[in-house]
């Protein structure tokens, strides 16, 4: 298996997303507006049914989200990175959020993967500016971060793997919210049966 290293202006084009002064939601928008709030706790799934919608008063094709495309919140300290495979259309991303258009063949999760890697973050902590507000890392230096880029059948595997990973995480959170649930169900059971008995889940 063989790799080489690339920095990211040379395999994805950047922009940032479409600005908007006031969000508020529009019933009858011509867009759907991708925000951070659109993302679940671990930012590994959007639920598009909330996605707020707008209508855009310019250039609003120019922002449009594709299949392939990855998205990247530029700003705050939780930096994280998501790529686009189902969303509802036409939709555009919040103006905090990068664009990345790949303009050589590589797999767009493999991509969001590294971004999200600990190696990744480290760099970006390091370039990125940490002003009174909120931290913010520009376009130019975003895309002077170097990237290993192995054969496309490396990166798939890297990319079904993550996948995998983050389904498993999903599980155990939510088989560990069940079990919590029912420990609290069976106490205030216990409490109402004047504490006679004790359910005990094992882990």
């Amino acid at each position: 298996m063989s790799s080489t290293t690339s920095k990211l202006s040379e395999i994805v084009e950047v922009r940032s997303g479409y600005q908007v002064r006031k969000v508020s939601d529009d019933s009858a928008g011509t867009h759907y507006y991708l925000q951070v709030s659109d993302f679940n706790e671990d930012r590994t799934l959007i639920n598009s049914e909330n996605m707020q919608m707008i209508s855009p008063p310019r250039n609003a094709e120019d922002y449009e989200l594709q299949e392939g495309d990855v998205v990247f919140l530029s700003k705050g300290q939780n930096n994280f990175s998501f790529a686009i495979r189902s969303l509802p259309k036409p939709a555009i991303a919040a103006s905090y959020f990068f664009v990345l258009k790949p303009k050589v063949e590589i797999e767009s999760e493999y991509l969001s993967w590294f971004l999200n890697s600990d190696f990744s973050k480290n760099e970006i902590l390091k370039v990125r500016s940490s002003g009174t507000h909120m931290p913010t890392i520009t376009v130019s230096q975003f895309l002077n971060i170097s990237i290993p880029v192995p054969d496309l059948k490396t990166q798939q595997l890297i990319a079904e793997i993550s996948k995998l990973s983050m389904k498993q995480q999903r599980l155990l959170k939510e088989l560990s919210k069940k079990k919590e649930d029912l420990v609290k169900s069976a106490c205030m059971s216990a409490v109402g049966n004047g504490g006679a008995r004790v359910f005990v889940v094992s882990p």
